[in-house]
Protein backbone atom coordinates (compact mmCIF):
# COMPACT_ATOMS: atom_id res chain seq x y z
CA UNK A 1 0.00 0.00 0.00
CA UNK A 2 0.93 3.35 -0.78
CA UNK A 3 0.32 6.95 0.81
CA UNK A 4 -1.33 9.43 -2.14
CA UNK A 5 0.56 12.62 -2.60
CA UNK A 6 -1.46 15.34 -0.50
CA UNK A 7 -2.29 18.91 -1.77
CA UNK A 8 -1.83 21.13 1.36
CA UNK A 9 -3.09 22.09 3.79
CA UNK A 10 -0.40 20.79 6.18
CA UNK A 11 -3.05 20.42 8.86
CA UNK A 12 -6.47 19.18 8.75
CA UNK A 13 -7.50 19.59 12.13
CA UNK A 14 -6.91 21.93 15.04
CA UNK A 15 -8.44 22.93 18.02
CA UNK A 16 -6.60 26.08 20.19
CA UNK A 17 -3.05 26.03 19.78
CA UNK A 18 -2.79 22.01 18.40
CA UNK A 19 -2.67 21.49 15.00
CA UNK A 20 -2.73 18.02 13.62
CA UNK A 21 -3.26 15.94 10.32
CA UNK A 22 -5.58 13.44 11.72
CA UNK A 23 -6.02 11.46 7.88
CA UNK A 24 -4.36 9.44 5.75
CA UNK A 25 -5.27 8.16 2.14
CA UNK A 26 -3.52 4.97 1.11
CA UNK A 27 -3.91 3.45 -2.31
CA UNK A 28 -2.24 -0.31 -3.47
CA UNK A 29 -0.40 -0.58 -6.88
CA UNK A 30 -3.48 -1.21 -9.17
CA UNK A 31 -4.94 2.06 -8.08
CA UNK A 32 -2.06 3.77 -8.58
CA UNK A 33 -1.64 2.34 -12.24
CA UNK A 34 -4.96 2.72 -13.06
CA UNK A 35 -4.85 6.45 -11.48
CA UNK A 36 -1.20 7.47 -11.32
CA UNK A 37 -2.25 11.57 -10.91
CA UNK A 38 -3.97 11.01 -8.01
CA UNK A 39 -4.19 13.88 -5.89
CA UNK A 40 -5.70 13.84 -2.21
CA UNK A 41 -6.58 17.61 -0.86
CA UNK A 42 -9.16 18.95 1.95
CA UNK A 43 -12.12 21.08 1.54
CA UNK A 44 -12.83 23.89 4.01
CA UNK A 45 -14.27 23.24 6.94
CA UNK A 46 -18.20 23.47 7.35
CA UNK A 47 -20.03 23.34 10.90
CA UNK A 48 -17.07 21.39 11.72
CA UNK A 49 -13.78 21.90 13.01
CA UNK A 50 -12.39 19.21 10.51
CA UNK A 51 -11.95 19.49 6.90
CA UNK A 52 -13.61 17.11 4.68
CA UNK A 53 -11.39 14.94 2.46
CA UNK A 54 -11.08 15.37 -1.05
CA UNK A 55 -9.79 12.36 -3.61
CA UNK A 56 -9.36 13.71 -7.09
CA UNK A 57 -8.49 11.64 -10.29
CA UNK A 58 -7.89 14.84 -13.04
CA UNK A 59 -5.93 17.48 -10.74
CA UNK A 60 -6.47 19.76 -13.89
CA UNK A 61 -10.16 20.08 -12.38
CA UNK A 62 -9.15 22.86 -10.00
CA UNK A 63 -12.42 23.16 -7.69
CA UNK A 64 -12.99 26.71 -7.64
CA UNK A 65 -16.47 26.89 -5.08
CA UNK A 66 -16.89 25.50 -1.59
CA UNK A 67 -18.16 21.97 -1.30
CA UNK A 68 -19.50 21.38 1.90
CA UNK A 69 -19.94 17.83 1.15
CA UNK A 70 -19.63 14.88 3.47
CA UNK A 71 -20.34 11.61 2.03
CA UNK A 72 -23.36 9.72 4.58
CA UNK A 73 -24.13 5.80 3.79
CA UNK A 74 -27.19 6.43 4.46
CA UNK A 75 -27.94 8.87 1.41
CA UNK A 76 -28.07 5.84 -0.75
CA UNK A 77 -31.36 4.97 0.52
CA UNK A 78 -32.57 7.41 -1.41
CA UNK A 79 -34.54 6.84 -4.47
CA UNK A 80 -33.50 10.33 -6.29
CA UNK A 81 -29.88 9.88 -5.09
CA UNK A 82 -28.19 8.89 -8.33
CA UNK A 83 -30.15 10.88 -10.31
CA UNK A 84 -29.71 14.04 -8.38
CA UNK A 85 -25.96 13.18 -7.91
CA UNK A 86 -25.69 12.92 -11.58
CA UNK A 87 -27.43 16.46 -12.04
CA UNK A 88 -25.57 17.98 -9.12
CA UNK A 89 -21.71 16.93 -9.85
CA UNK A 90 -19.96 19.18 -12.01
CA UNK A 91 -16.60 20.30 -12.49
CA UNK A 92 -17.20 22.38 -9.42
CA UNK A 93 -18.07 20.08 -7.61
CA UNK A 94 -20.67 21.94 -5.61
CA UNK A 95 -22.67 19.33 -3.43
CA UNK A 96 -24.43 22.13 -0.87
CA UNK A 97 -27.81 21.38 -2.10
CA UNK A 98 -27.39 17.55 -2.30
CA UNK A 99 -25.66 18.00 1.59
CA UNK A 100 -28.37 20.59 2.22
CA UNK A 101 -30.95 17.60 1.16
CA UNK A 102 -30.08 14.30 2.26
CA UNK A 103 -28.13 15.09 5.52
CA UNK A 104 -32.02 16.57 6.68
CA UNK A 105 -32.93 12.54 6.33
CA UNK A 106 -32.47 10.58 10.18
CA UNK A 107 -31.75 6.74 8.85
CA UNK A 108 -35.38 5.34 8.02
CA UNK A 109 -34.36 1.89 10.48
CA UNK A 110 -36.36 -0.78 8.67
CA UNK A 111 -37.91 -0.07 5.36
CA UNK A 112 -41.39 1.28 4.78
CA UNK A 113 -41.94 -2.19 2.76
CA UNK A 114 -42.14 -4.01 6.65
CA UNK A 115 -43.66 -1.08 8.73
CA UNK A 116 -46.84 -2.15 8.74
CA UNK A 117 -45.71 -5.84 9.69
CA UNK A 118 -43.55 -4.88 12.62
CA UNK A 119 -46.04 -2.79 13.94
CA UNK A 120 -48.39 -5.90 14.46
CA UNK A 121 -45.80 -7.62 15.98
CA UNK A 122 -44.57 -4.34 18.04
CA UNK A 123 -48.14 -4.14 19.71
CA UNK A 124 -49.87 -7.46 18.53
CA UNK A 125 -47.18 -10.14 19.63
CA UNK A 126 -48.77 -12.55 22.65
CA UNK A 127 -45.19 -13.90 23.55
CA UNK A 128 -43.49 -10.59 24.42
CA UNK A 129 -40.28 -11.77 23.64
CA UNK A 130 -37.65 -10.24 21.16
CA UNK A 131 -36.74 -13.30 19.76
CA UNK A 132 -40.39 -13.12 18.96
CA UNK A 133 -40.38 -10.06 17.20
CA UNK A 134 -37.58 -10.40 15.49
CA UNK A 135 -37.93 -13.74 14.02
CA UNK A 136 -41.54 -12.74 12.91
CA UNK A 137 -40.02 -9.75 11.04
CA UNK A 138 -37.72 -11.57 9.16
CA UNK A 139 -39.83 -14.67 8.55
CA UNK A 140 -42.71 -12.73 7.61
CA UNK A 141 -41.05 -10.61 5.07
CA UNK A 142 -38.05 -12.52 3.53
CA UNK A 143 -39.10 -15.94 3.95
CA UNK A 144 -36.14 -17.41 5.22
CA UNK A 145 -34.46 -18.60 8.47
CA UNK A 146 -33.25 -16.17 10.99
CA UNK A 147 -29.39 -16.55 10.98
CA UNK A 148 -29.45 -15.75 14.80
CA UNK A 149 -32.30 -17.83 15.89
CA UNK A 150 -31.20 -18.00 19.66
CA UNK A 151 -31.83 -14.65 21.26
CA UNK A 152 -32.74 -14.46 25.11
CA UNK A 153 -35.22 -13.59 27.22
CA UNK A 154 -33.77 -10.77 29.47
CA UNK A 155 -33.25 -8.03 27.09
CA UNK A 156 -36.44 -5.93 28.28
CA UNK A 157 -38.31 -7.07 25.27
CA UNK A 158 -41.01 -4.24 26.04
CA UNK A 159 -38.13 -1.20 25.50
CA UNK A 160 -37.21 -2.99 22.34
CA UNK A 161 -40.33 -2.85 20.99
CA UNK A 162 -40.67 0.86 22.63
CA UNK A 163 -37.71 1.50 20.42
CA UNK A 164 -38.55 -0.81 17.19
CA UNK A 165 -41.88 1.89 17.29
CA UNK A 166 -39.59 4.75 17.26
CA UNK A 167 -37.61 4.22 14.81
CA UNK A 168 -40.26 3.21 12.31
CA UNK A 169 -42.08 6.33 12.97
CA UNK A 170 -39.23 8.22 12.58
CA UNK A 171 -39.41 9.52 16.63
CA UNK A 172 -36.16 8.98 17.81
CA UNK A 173 -35.14 12.08 19.38
CA UNK A 174 -31.70 13.57 19.37
CA UNK A 175 -30.40 16.47 21.87
CA UNK A 176 -30.78 18.77 18.84
CA UNK A 177 -34.27 18.15 17.87
CA UNK A 178 -34.95 18.27 21.66
CA UNK A 179 -33.79 21.71 22.21
CA UNK A 180 -35.32 22.63 18.57
CA UNK A 181 -38.75 21.31 19.79
CA UNK A 182 -38.77 23.11 23.19
CA UNK A 183 -39.21 19.69 25.69
CA UNK A 184 -35.97 19.91 26.98
CA UNK A 185 -32.18 18.23 26.83
CA UNK A 186 -31.41 15.17 28.00
CA UNK A 187 -27.83 13.98 27.86
CA UNK A 188 -28.95 10.32 27.97
CA UNK A 189 -30.37 8.12 25.61
CA UNK A 190 -33.96 7.18 26.67
CA UNK A 191 -33.50 3.48 25.06
CA UNK A 192 -30.55 1.59 26.95
CA UNK A 193 -29.90 4.79 29.27
CA UNK A 194 -26.19 4.39 29.51
CA UNK A 195 -24.70 7.48 26.49
CA UNK A 196 -25.40 10.66 25.18
CA UNK A 197 -27.66 10.84 22.50
CA UNK A 198 -26.82 12.04 19.18
CA UNK A 199 -28.03 10.60 16.17
CA UNK A 200 -25.60 7.61 15.70
CA UNK A 201 -26.15 6.27 19.00
CA UNK A 202 -29.65 6.09 18.44
CA UNK A 203 -29.55 4.52 15.22
CA UNK A 204 -26.54 2.69 15.54
CA UNK A 205 -24.20 2.42 18.55
CA UNK A 206 -26.92 1.84 21.46
CA UNK A 207 -26.76 -1.66 22.95
CA UNK A 208 -29.90 -2.26 22.24
CA UNK A 209 -30.15 -1.16 18.74
CA UNK A 210 -27.36 -2.88 17.88
CA UNK A 211 -28.84 -5.92 19.01
CA UNK A 212 -31.55 -5.63 17.09
CA UNK A 213 -29.79 -5.06 13.95
CA UNK A 214 -27.14 -7.68 14.29
CA UNK A 215 -29.90 -10.10 14.94
CA UNK A 216 -31.65 -9.19 11.70
CA UNK A 217 -28.69 -9.01 9.50
CA UNK A 218 -27.97 -11.81 7.62
CA UNK A 219 -24.63 -13.58 8.43
CA UNK A 220 -21.80 -12.08 5.54
CA UNK A 221 -22.98 -8.14 7.17
CA UNK A 222 -20.99 -7.76 10.34
CA UNK A 223 -18.58 -5.22 12.13
CA UNK A 224 -19.34 -1.41 12.35
CA UNK A 225 -22.89 -0.61 10.05
CA UNK A 226 -25.24 1.96 9.52
CA UNK A 227 -28.91 0.79 9.57
CA UNK A 228 -29.04 1.45 5.59
CA UNK A 229 -27.48 -1.92 5.06
CA UNK A 230 -30.25 -4.03 6.74
CA UNK A 231 -32.65 -1.95 4.00
CA UNK A 232 -30.43 -2.42 1.04
CA UNK A 233 -30.23 -6.17 2.06
CA UNK A 234 -34.07 -6.51 2.28
CA UNK A 235 -34.12 -4.63 -1.36
CA UNK A 236 -31.70 -7.20 -2.52
CA UNK A 237 -34.07 -9.72 -1.91
CA UNK A 238 -37.41 -7.54 -2.34
CA UNK A 239 -37.77 -5.45 -5.50
CA UNK A 240 -39.51 -2.41 -5.56
CA UNK A 241 -42.83 -2.69 -6.60
CA UNK A 242 -44.85 0.45 -7.80
CA UNK A 243 -48.43 1.68 -7.93
CA UNK A 244 -51.01 3.52 -9.87
CA UNK A 245 -53.41 5.37 -8.21
CA UNK A 246 -56.29 7.69 -9.71
CA UNK A 247 -58.28 10.29 -8.49
CA UNK A 248 -55.82 10.39 -5.81
CA UNK A 249 -55.24 14.20 -4.55
CA UNK A 250 -57.43 14.02 -1.68
CA UNK A 251 -59.65 12.00 0.91
CA UNK A 252 -59.46 8.28 0.43
CA UNK A 253 -57.47 8.43 -2.18
CA UNK A 254 -54.64 10.52 -1.32
CA UNK A 255 -55.04 8.19 1.88
CA UNK A 256 -54.59 5.18 -0.31
CA UNK A 257 -51.27 6.77 -1.61
CA UNK A 258 -50.17 7.30 2.11
CA UNK A 259 -50.65 3.71 3.01
CA UNK A 260 -48.99 2.22 0.34
CA UNK A 261 -45.99 4.04 0.64
CA UNK A 262 -46.07 3.49 4.31
CA UNK A 263 -45.10 -0.49 2.98
CA UNK A 264 -42.35 0.70 0.76
CA UNK A 265 -44.28 1.16 -2.41
CA UNK A 266 -43.58 3.68 -5.30
CA UNK A 267 -46.75 5.17 -5.66
CA UNK A 268 -47.74 7.18 -9.05
CA UNK A 269 -50.26 10.24 -7.36
CA UNK A 270 -52.50 11.09 -10.59
CA UNK A 271 -55.07 13.57 -10.58
CA UNK A 272 -56.98 15.61 -13.21
CA UNK A 273 -56.14 18.80 -12.04
CA UNK A 274 -52.49 19.67 -12.13
CA UNK A 275 -52.54 21.85 -9.26
CA UNK A 276 -54.69 20.41 -6.74
CA UNK A 277 -52.10 17.07 -7.26
CA UNK A 278 -49.05 18.93 -7.00
CA UNK A 279 -50.58 20.61 -3.66
CA UNK A 280 -51.32 17.21 -2.60
CA UNK A 281 -47.66 15.79 -3.20
CA UNK A 282 -46.15 19.19 -1.60
CA UNK A 283 -48.34 18.33 1.58
CA UNK A 284 -46.55 15.58 2.25
CA UNK A 285 -42.93 17.07 1.15
CA UNK A 286 -41.25 16.76 4.42
CA UNK A 287 -42.42 13.50 5.53
CA UNK A 288 -41.05 9.89 4.67
CA UNK A 289 -43.44 9.28 2.73
CA UNK A 290 -42.54 11.98 0.25
CA UNK A 291 -39.41 9.67 -0.94
CA UNK A 292 -42.03 7.30 -2.68
CA UNK A 293 -45.08 9.46 -4.06
CA UNK A 294 -44.26 11.26 -7.45
CA UNK A 295 -47.18 13.13 -9.32
CA UNK A 296 -48.63 12.62 -12.66
CA UNK A 297 -51.47 14.48 -13.83
CA UNK A 298 -54.21 12.54 -15.39
CA UNK A 299 -57.69 12.29 -16.89
CA UNK A 300 -59.70 8.92 -17.21
CA UNK A 301 -61.76 10.25 -19.41
CA UNK A 302 -59.25 11.55 -21.91
CA UNK A 303 -57.12 8.77 -24.36
CA UNK A 304 -54.24 10.87 -24.54
CA UNK A 305 -53.74 11.07 -20.84
CA UNK A 306 -53.72 7.65 -20.70
CA UNK A 307 -51.34 7.07 -23.19
CA UNK A 308 -49.09 9.57 -21.64
CA UNK A 309 -49.73 7.96 -18.11
CA UNK A 310 -48.82 4.36 -19.54
CA UNK A 311 -45.25 5.78 -21.43
CA UNK A 312 -44.72 7.43 -18.12
CA UNK A 313 -44.77 4.23 -15.96
CA UNK A 314 -43.30 1.86 -18.34
CA UNK A 315 -40.35 4.69 -19.53
CA UNK A 316 -39.84 5.06 -15.39
CA UNK A 317 -40.26 2.04 -13.96
CA UNK A 318 -40.80 -0.50 -16.96
CA UNK A 319 -43.34 -2.78 -15.11
CA UNK A 320 -46.60 -1.99 -12.57
CA UNK A 321 -47.08 -4.19 -9.46
CA UNK A 322 -50.91 -2.62 -8.57
CA UNK A 323 -53.41 -0.43 -10.17
CA UNK A 324 -56.06 1.51 -7.74
CA UNK A 325 -58.94 2.83 -9.82
CA UNK A 326 -60.31 5.17 -7.33
CA UNK A 327 -62.00 7.87 -9.97
CA UNK A 328 -65.56 8.64 -9.16
CA UNK A 329 -67.82 11.57 -10.00
CA UNK A 330 -71.38 11.69 -8.38
CA UNK A 331 -73.03 12.42 -11.86
CA UNK A 332 -75.58 14.83 -10.03
CA UNK A 333 -75.47 17.78 -8.45
CA UNK A 334 -76.87 19.51 -4.59
CA UNK A 335 -79.71 21.86 -4.20
CA UNK A 336 -78.18 23.38 -1.76
CA UNK A 337 -77.22 26.93 -0.64
CA UNK A 338 -73.30 27.27 0.22
CA UNK A 339 -72.52 27.13 3.61
CA UNK A 340 -75.44 25.28 4.87
CA UNK A 341 -75.38 23.16 7.50
CA UNK A 342 -75.78 19.36 6.43
CA UNK A 343 -76.25 15.86 7.67
CA UNK A 344 -75.82 12.58 5.56
CA UNK A 345 -79.60 12.06 6.40
CA UNK A 346 -81.35 14.74 4.54
CA UNK A 347 -78.78 15.31 1.73
CA UNK A 348 -79.60 13.47 -0.40
CA UNK A 349 -83.44 14.63 -0.91
CA UNK A 350 -81.39 17.77 -2.41
CA UNK A 351 -79.84 15.72 -4.83
CA UNK A 352 -80.66 16.40 -8.44
CA UNK A 353 -79.72 13.81 -11.20
CA UNK A 354 -81.95 14.43 -14.15
CA UNK A 355 -79.59 15.91 -16.64
CA UNK A 356 -78.30 13.25 -19.52
CA UNK A 357 -75.23 15.16 -19.74
CA UNK A 358 -74.12 14.17 -15.95
CA UNK A 359 -75.81 10.63 -16.46
CA UNK A 360 -72.75 10.73 -19.07
CA UNK A 361 -70.19 12.38 -17.44
CA UNK A 362 -70.93 10.19 -14.56
CA UNK A 363 -70.48 6.60 -16.90
CA UNK A 364 -67.90 7.90 -18.72
CA UNK A 365 -65.68 8.69 -15.78
CA UNK A 366 -67.12 5.39 -13.08
CA UNK A 367 -66.95 2.69 -15.24
CA UNK A 368 -65.16 3.38 -18.73
CA UNK A 369 -62.12 5.72 -17.57
CA UNK A 370 -61.67 2.63 -15.04
CA UNK A 371 -62.29 0.34 -17.77
CA UNK A 372 -59.81 1.88 -20.41
CA UNK A 373 -56.85 2.75 -17.80
CA UNK A 374 -56.68 -1.15 -16.70
CA UNK A 375 -56.82 -2.10 -20.38
CA UNK A 376 -53.88 0.65 -20.85
CA UNK A 377 -51.64 -0.36 -18.43
CA UNK A 378 -52.61 -4.46 -18.84
CA UNK A 379 -49.09 -4.88 -20.67
CA UNK A 380 -47.37 -3.25 -17.55
CA UNK A 381 -49.41 -5.09 -15.12
CA UNK A 382 -48.26 -8.39 -16.49
CA UNK A 383 -44.83 -7.93 -16.49
CA UNK A 384 -45.22 -7.74 -12.70
CA UNK A 385 -44.44 -11.30 -10.35
CA UNK A 386 -48.52 -10.99 -8.68
CA UNK A 387 -50.10 -8.09 -10.49
CA UNK A 388 -53.70 -6.67 -8.49
CA UNK A 389 -56.23 -4.11 -9.54
CA UNK A 390 -58.45 -2.67 -6.94
CA UNK A 391 -61.13 -1.08 -8.40
CA UNK A 392 -63.17 1.41 -5.49
CA UNK A 393 -66.98 0.88 -6.11
CA UNK A 394 -69.66 1.13 -4.06
CA UNK A 395 -72.98 -1.47 -2.95
CA UNK A 396 -75.47 0.63 -4.75
CA UNK A 397 -77.66 -1.23 -7.00
CA UNK A 398 -81.61 -1.96 -6.95
CA UNK A 399 -83.60 -3.53 -9.28
CA UNK A 400 -84.09 -6.95 -11.35
CA UNK A 401 -82.11 -4.99 -14.08
CA UNK A 402 -78.84 -4.42 -11.83
CA UNK A 403 -79.25 -7.94 -10.56
CA UNK A 404 -78.83 -9.04 -14.49
CA UNK A 405 -76.11 -6.98 -14.77
CA UNK A 406 -74.54 -8.53 -11.53
CA UNK A 407 -75.13 -12.43 -12.53
CA UNK A 408 -75.62 -12.56 -15.48
CA UNK A 409 -73.00 -10.82 -18.24
CA UNK A 410 -70.22 -12.81 -18.77
CA UNK A 411 -68.32 -10.64 -21.41
CA UNK A 412 -66.95 -6.58 -21.15
CA UNK A 413 -68.93 -6.01 -25.27
CA UNK A 414 -72.64 -7.14 -23.65
CA UNK A 415 -71.68 -4.90 -20.82
CA UNK A 416 -70.56 -2.22 -22.25
CA UNK A 417 -74.55 -3.03 -24.30
CA UNK A 418 -75.91 -2.35 -21.48
CA UNK A 419 -74.80 0.65 -20.50
CA UNK A 420 -75.40 2.66 -23.93
CA UNK A 421 -79.02 0.87 -23.70
CA UNK A 422 -79.42 2.60 -20.26
CA UNK A 423 -78.02 5.68 -21.38
CA UNK A 424 -80.70 5.35 -24.31
CA UNK A 425 -83.52 4.65 -22.09
CA UNK A 426 -82.03 7.76 -19.61
CA UNK A 427 -82.29 10.22 -22.41
CA UNK A 428 -85.44 9.27 -23.72
CA UNK A 429 -86.88 9.62 -19.97
CA UNK A 430 -87.39 5.61 -19.42
CA UNK A 431 -84.98 4.27 -17.24
CA UNK A 432 -87.37 4.34 -14.16
CA UNK A 433 -90.04 2.76 -16.73
CA UNK A 434 -87.42 0.10 -17.74
CA UNK A 435 -86.16 -1.23 -14.63
CA UNK A 436 -83.14 1.51 -14.07
CA UNK A 437 -82.96 3.12 -10.94
CA UNK A 438 -84.05 6.41 -10.39
CA UNK A 439 -82.25 7.55 -7.28
CA UNK A 440 -78.93 8.80 -7.82
CA UNK A 441 -79.09 6.66 -10.95
CA UNK A 442 -76.00 7.10 -13.40
CA UNK A 443 -73.65 6.73 -10.28
CA UNK A 444 -75.11 3.69 -9.19
CA UNK A 445 -75.47 2.27 -12.44
CA UNK A 446 -71.84 3.22 -13.05
CA UNK A 447 -70.40 1.23 -9.85
CA UNK A 448 -72.70 -2.20 -10.24
CA UNK A 449 -71.10 -2.16 -14.11
CA UNK A 450 -67.57 -1.85 -12.54
CA UNK A 451 -68.09 -4.50 -9.86
CA UNK A 452 -69.45 -6.77 -12.55
CA UNK A 453 -66.10 -5.72 -15.26
CA UNK A 454 -63.99 -6.85 -12.32
CA UNK A 455 -65.83 -10.14 -12.10
CA UNK A 456 -65.08 -10.58 -15.80
CA UNK A 457 -61.84 -9.08 -16.08
CA UNK A 458 -60.72 -11.80 -13.27
CA UNK A 459 -62.41 -14.31 -15.14
CA UNK A 460 -60.29 -13.31 -18.18
CA UNK A 461 -56.64 -13.05 -16.39
CA UNK A 462 -56.45 -15.79 -13.26
CA UNK A 463 -52.98 -14.84 -12.79
CA UNK A 464 -54.12 -11.08 -11.73
CA UNK A 465 -55.52 -10.45 -8.55
CA UNK A 466 -58.51 -8.33 -9.06
CA UNK A 467 -61.15 -7.36 -6.50
CA UNK A 468 -63.82 -4.13 -6.08
CA UNK A 469 -64.43 -2.18 -3.20
CA UNK A 470 -66.52 -0.15 -1.07
CA UNK A 471 -65.10 2.12 1.21
CA UNK A 472 -68.15 1.84 3.35
CA UNK A 473 -69.61 6.04 3.66
CA UNK A 474 -66.37 7.58 4.35
CA UNK A 475 -66.38 11.29 4.21
CA UNK A 476 -65.89 12.49 0.47
CA UNK A 477 -66.47 15.25 -1.50
CA UNK A 478 -69.47 13.36 -3.07
CA UNK A 479 -71.47 13.06 0.19
CA UNK A 480 -69.95 16.32 0.94
CA UNK A 481 -68.40 15.27 3.87
CA UNK A 482 -70.66 13.85 6.00
CA UNK A 483 -69.22 10.38 5.46
CA UNK A 484 -69.58 8.50 9.25
CA UNK A 485 -66.02 7.22 9.12
CA UNK A 486 -62.54 8.85 7.97
CA UNK A 487 -60.62 8.84 4.93
CA UNK A 488 -58.00 6.95 6.50
CA UNK A 489 -60.77 4.17 7.72
CA UNK A 490 -61.98 4.06 4.17
CA UNK A 491 -58.40 3.30 2.60
CA UNK A 492 -57.90 0.04 4.90
CA UNK A 493 -59.98 -2.04 2.99
CA UNK A 494 -58.52 -1.32 -0.52
CA UNK A 495 -54.75 -1.19 0.61
CA UNK A 496 -55.77 -4.48 2.08
CA UNK A 497 -56.63 -6.01 -0.97
CA UNK A 498 -53.62 -4.07 -2.90
CA UNK A 499 -51.58 -6.24 -0.86
CA UNK A 500 -53.10 -9.67 -0.60
CA UNK A 501 -50.29 -12.29 -1.58
CA UNK A 502 -50.13 -14.52 -3.95
CA UNK A 503 -53.06 -17.55 -4.10
CA UNK A 504 -55.70 -14.56 -2.92
CA UNK A 505 -59.42 -14.28 -3.97
CA UNK A 506 -60.10 -12.63 -7.40
CA UNK A 507 -63.06 -11.34 -8.86
CA UNK A 508 -64.93 -10.38 -5.50
CA UNK A 509 -66.68 -7.51 -3.88
CA UNK A 510 -65.73 -6.39 -0.50
CA UNK A 511 -67.63 -4.43 2.27
CA UNK A 512 -65.99 -4.18 5.89
CA UNK A 513 -63.05 -6.40 4.71
CA UNK A 514 -65.47 -8.93 3.87
CA UNK A 515 -66.85 -10.21 0.45
CA UNK A 516 -70.31 -9.42 0.24
CA UNK A 517 -72.99 -9.00 -3.07
CA UNK A 518 -74.30 -5.87 -3.42
CA UNK A 519 -77.77 -5.35 -1.95
CA UNK A 520 -80.19 -6.33 -4.82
Amino acid sequence: MHDLNFRDPSFTWHRGEIFERLDIAIGNRAWLNEFPRTIVTHLPTLKSDHKPLLLSIRPELRISKECPFRFLTRWLEHLRFPDFVKDQWGFHGNLALLSNLFSMMIPKGLCGEIERIVKQFIWGSSKGSLEYVVEGIVRRIVSIPLPHPSVGHDKEPQKVRFFLWLVLNQKLLTNTEHVKKGIGYDSSCDICGNHSKDILHVTRDCLVAKEIWMLALPNGISGCFFVGDLIQWLKGVHEIQYAVVTGANKVVGLEICKQLAQDGIMVVLTARDEKRGLEALESLKYSVLSDYLIFHQFDVADLESIVSLTDFVKKQFGKLDFLVNNVGILGATFSIAPDTKVNSHDIWSKATDDKYELAEECLKMNYYGAKRTAEALNPLLQLSDLPRIVNVSSSKGKGEKLKGVLTGVTTDEKLNDLITEYLKDFKEGLHGSKGWPTFISAYTVSKVALNAYTRILANKYPDFCINSVCPVYAKTDINLNTGTITAEEGAVTPVKLALLPKGSPSGLFFVNGKPATPEP
